[in-house]
């Protein structure tokens, strides 16, 4: 499970929180810049899911997937995984991905 190794799975998937800021063509300053303001603020095991959804879905758009499919199977994928509900790791993923967004903003992205 993700969650099992706690901060040390974050900073596993800090690549997929980076990854997805870098996606829409932010400048690497800002990605880094909002990566750890994100760290700052939220909880290490939400940063760690909402980066691993990034990288499996960032892994289905690569193979042609569109946004929304890639998107949700990544959640499927993720919240079976850890034995939560879709519904829920949903309802994470959007909070967090607006906090990504706002670090972004913060950071001159």
């Amino acid at each position: 499970m993700l969650l099992a190794a706690g901060a040390v799975v974050a900073e596993e998937h800090t690549d997929g929180v980076t990854a997805q800021c870098l996606y829409y063509d932010n400048a690497e300053d800002v990605c880094a810049c909002a990566t750890e303001t994100l760290a700052g603020g939220e909880a290490a095991e939400d940063i760690a899911l909402y980066g691993a959804i990034g990288e499996a879905a960032l892994s289905r758009r690569a193979e042609g997937a569109d946004f929304m499919t890639a998107f949700t199977e990544a959640i499927d994928e993720v919240a079976a995984s850890e034995g939560m509900s879709a519904t829920a790791l949903s309802t994470l993923n959007t909070r967090i991905a607006q906090a990504h967004r706002d670090a972004i903003g913060h950071c001159g992205g």
